[in-house]
C-alpha cells in the first residue's frame, strides 16, 4: 500500500508543477486561434469591411429613392399640385386606368 501511495504523491507533485504551464499553453492556443480565425478574427476582418461597403452603397441607393418619393409627396401636398398632376401619379403607381383611357403597350 506505501508503494502506491509514494508513486501517487510523486506524480501529484509532477501534475502540479505541470498544471500552470500547460493552462497557460492551452489559453495561449485558445486565444491565439480565435484572434486568428473567430467570428471577429483576422479571417473575417475582410468580409466585414465588404459587407459593410456593399450597405453603404445600398444606403446611398435607397437614400437617392427616398428623395425621388419625398420630391413626389411635395408636388402633392403642396397648393400648387393640379387634379390632373395627382390622377396620372395614382393611376400609375397603382396600375389602373380609366375605362375611357386609350391604353398602349409597347
Amino acid at each position: 500500500m506505501r508503494v502506491f501511495t509514494r508513486v501517487y504523491i510523486k506524480i501529484s507533485k509532477g501534475a502540479r508543477a505541470l498544471f500552470p504551464v500547460v493552462l497557460c499553453a492551452a489559453l495561449f492556443c485558445y486565444f491565439s486561434l480565435h484572434f486568428a480565425g473567430g467570428k471577429y478574427g483576422l479571417e473575417s476582418h475582410e468580409r466585414l469591411e465588404q459587407k459593410v461597403s456593399s450597405l453603404k452603397i445600398s444606403l446611398k441607393e435607397l437614400s437617392s429613392t427616398r428623395k425621388i418619393y419625398e420630391n413626389r409627396i411635395d408636388l402633392i401636398a403642396s397648393n400648387r399640385a393640379k387634379k390632373d398632376l395627382v390622377d396620372e401619379l395614382a393611376r400609375t403607381s397603382l396600375q389602373y386606368a380609366d375605362p375611357k383611357d386609350l391604353v398602349l403597350f409597347d
